[in-house]
C-alpha cells in the first residue's frame, strides 16, 4: 500500500500580505473564528486531470480570485491561464486547459512565484471497487481499523479514500500500518491534509466558513474515485447498518438516482468509566431515538455525477429527502471521538436500553479478538 505524497497545495507566505477576506459578516462571528478562518491557503491540490487539464482545487477565493486570474502561469514550461472559476458554496474549483498529463506548474501570483509537481490523476487506482472515504483527525488507530473491518464485512467495501487532518497522534504510515491485512480490501489511500478546517459562525452562516471538507469530498470525487463503483461517504464514528439484504453499494448502484441517503441514529457505549469505548461497546439508546443528519452513498459516474459531494448530500439535488433509504441506517458511535474522556455524561446517562441487533451484529462481526487480523 502506498504512503501518502507530498501535496501538490499552494500557501501564501506572511510576508506577502496578502490574506483571504471573512466569508461571514462581523457580526455572526465568534471569538474564534480569526484563529480557525484560512487567510493563506490559495490551493489545496493542483490536479493534472487526464482529458481535462489542470484543475486547482481552492477554499473560496473572494478576493484571491482577480490575482488568480491575473497570474503568469506555466504548465510544463509552456505559459497558460486560468479560463474558468467554478463557484461553489465553500469551494472553488480553477480549470487550466493544457495537453494531460501535465507534471510541472509555476505560477507567480501577486508578484511572489510559486513551482510544484502536479497530482496525478489516480481514477484508475478505484476503478470499479466500492469505496469508502472519510475525513478523519486523531481518531484511534483500532478505531479507524474497525471502522473499515466493519464495512469490508457488512457491505463488501473494496477501497478507502483516507483524509487526516494533521493529527499530531500518528502518522500516515501509522493508519496504513492499522489496516494491513484486512481481507477484502484492494485499495487504500491515506493523505495527509494540514490545512485548517474552518470555524463555525452564527445563524444560517454556521458552517459556511469550513472550507476544508468540501473541498476535499469533491477532489476526491475527481482526483481518485470518478471510475468507483459507488462511494460511501461517512465518519469514523458512523457504521451503516443494513435493514434488508442488499448492501449500501449493491442497494445504491441498483437505485434509480444511483444515489441513497442514510439516516442516522446515536447509540451510547457500555463500558466502564475511564475505559475507551469501542464501536462494539455502542448498543445502548434512550427511551426517545435521537437522529442525526443523513450521510449517503453515490455512484460517481451515475445520474447524479454532475452534482457537487456535500458532508450530508449532494448539493442542488431538490427534495433530497425522497432519497433517503428505509434499507439502512447508521449508528452515530457516541464515545468514538478524539475528547471521548471530555463528553458530557447527560445524554449517554439516558440510555438505558439495549439495541439487541446492534449488539449481536458488532459481536459477530467485530469481535473483542479477531485472530485472523493479528499480526
Amino acid at each position: 500500500m502506498p504512503d501518502a505524497d507530498a501535496l501538490a497545495s499552494i500557501v501564501l507566505p506572511e510576508t506577502l500580505g496578502l490574506r483571504r477576506d471573512r466569508v461571514v459578516p462581523a457580526h455572526l462571528r465568534t471569538a474564534a473564528f480569526d484563529a480557525g478562518y484560512d487567510f493563506t491557503t490559495l490551493v489545496y491540490e493542483a490536479v493534472s486531470l487526464d482529458g481535462q487539464g489542470v484543475w486547482l482545487f481552492c477554499p473560496k477565493l473572494v478576493n484571491f480570485e482577480s490575482p488568480l486570474r491575473a497570474a503568469r502561469i506555466e504548465i510544463d514550461g509552456v505559459p497558460a491561464r486560468v479560463c474558468r472559476i467554478r463557484r461553489f458554496e465553500r469551494y472553488d474549483i480553477a480549470e487550466i486547459p493544457c495537453a494531460t498529463p501535465a507534471r510541472r506548474m509555476a505560477i507567480v501570483f501577486a508578484g511572489w512565484r510559486a513551482e510544484l509537481d502536479l497530482s496525478p490523476d489516480e481514477t484508475a487506482t478505484f476503478a470499479g471497487l466500492n469505496c469508502l472515504l472519510t475525513l478523519s483527525r486523531n481518531n484511534d488507530l483500532a478505531w479507524i481499523r474497525d471502522w473499515v473491518r466493519f464495512h469490508v464485512r457488512e457491505h463488501g467495501a473494496e477501497a478507502v479514500l483516507f483524509y487526516d487532518n494533521f493529527s499530531h497522534a500518528y502518522g500516515t504510515g501509522d493508519i496504513l500500518a492499522a489496516l494491513e491485512g484486512i481481507e477484502g480490501l484492494k485499495a487504500v489511500r491515506v493523505l495527509r491534509m494540514p490545512f485548517l478546517y474552518g470555524p463555525q459562525a452564527s445563524k444560517k452562516k454556521k458552517f459556511l466558513a469550513n472550507f476544508l471538507q468540501a473541498a476535499l469530498l469533491n477532489l476526491a470525487r475527481w482526483r481518485f474515485l470518478a471510475r468507483a463503483r459507488a462511494v460511501l461517504s461517512c465518519d469514523v464514528d458512523e457504521m451503516v447498518f443494513r435493514n434488508g439484504g442488499a448492501s449500501i453499494f449493491d442497494a445504491t448502484c441498483a437505485s434509480r438516482a444511483g444515489f441513497l441517503r442514510v439516516p442516522g441514529v446515536w447509540r451510547f457505549p457500555d463500558v466502564a468509566e475511564g475505559v475507551m469505548p469501542m464501536h462494539r461497546d455502542h448498543y445502548m439508546r434512550g427511551a426517545d431515538e435521537a437522529t442525526c443528519p443523513a450521510k449517503y452513498c453515490v455512484v460517481p459516474s451515475g445520474p447524479m455525477r454532475g452534482k457537487s459531494w456535500a458532508t450530508h448530500g449532494l448539493h442542488g439535488v431538490l427534495f433530497s429527502r425522497r432519497f433517503v433509504s428505509e434499507e439502512f441506517t447508521f449508528l452515530h458511535c457516541y464515545g468514538i471521538s478524539d475528547f471521548w474522556k471530555g463528553r458530557p455524561n447527560s445524554k449517554a446517562s439516558r440510555a438505558t436500553l439495549v439495541d439487541e441487533r446492534a449488539r449481536e451484529t458488532f459481536a459477530r462481526l467485530l469481535p473483542a479478538e479477531a485472530p485472523q487480523d493479528q499480526g
